[in-house]
């Protein structure tokens, strides 16, 4: 038996969010807009939480407020972060508003630096698939989308 792909931008109760962008390592990232400041976040479907990165959340920190909490990673190279602290973020994607819980790290991921030396782009956080199922979202790489699912409506 044959499956057959078929788009989820063809469904009715899908919106297209963004365009998947991808840097030079092959990594899918997004722009996102909080209180006319941009920051770019990598779209990571093995990531289980969201991170931002220490440096921005001290620029940032004014504008947002803070909960305790205690959780650790392993990163792709093998390292180990931690965060104590994590903040609710409301930002905009392509104009459309989202939503994500992001753990604030005390340390700075060496990956982050890794991808802003091979690509040139400077990395602000994570974004992982709690951040893509809350928001209801799907990455499509074949049409190089980010689609927007709305469970509430039948296709």
């Amino acid at each position: 038996r044959i499956m057959k792909l078929t788009s989820v931008k063809k469904r009715t109760n899908a919106e297209v969010l963004a365009p998947i962008s991808l840097c030079e390592l092959g990594l899918p990232y997004i722009l996102a807009e909080f209180r006319n400041r941009h920051l770019l976040f990598i779209v990571d479907t093995g990531a289980t939480e969201s991170i931002i990165d220490s440096r921005v959340f001290l620029l940032l920190k004014e504008e947002l407020k803070t909960r305790e909490t205690n959780s650790s990673a392993r990163c792709v190279d093998g390292s180990e972060i931690t965060s104590k602290l994590s903040t609710a973020m409301r930002f905009k994607v392509n104009g459309k508003k989202c939503n994500a819980n992001l753990s604030i790290l005390e340390q700075t991921p060496h990956a982050f630096d890794i991808i802003a030396e091979e690509s040139g782009l400077r990395i602000h956080g994570i974004l992982g698939i709690d951040f893509l199922t809350s928001n209801n979202l799907i990455l499509d790489f074949c049409n190089k989308v980010i689609i927007r699912y709305n469970a509430n409506k039948v296709a």
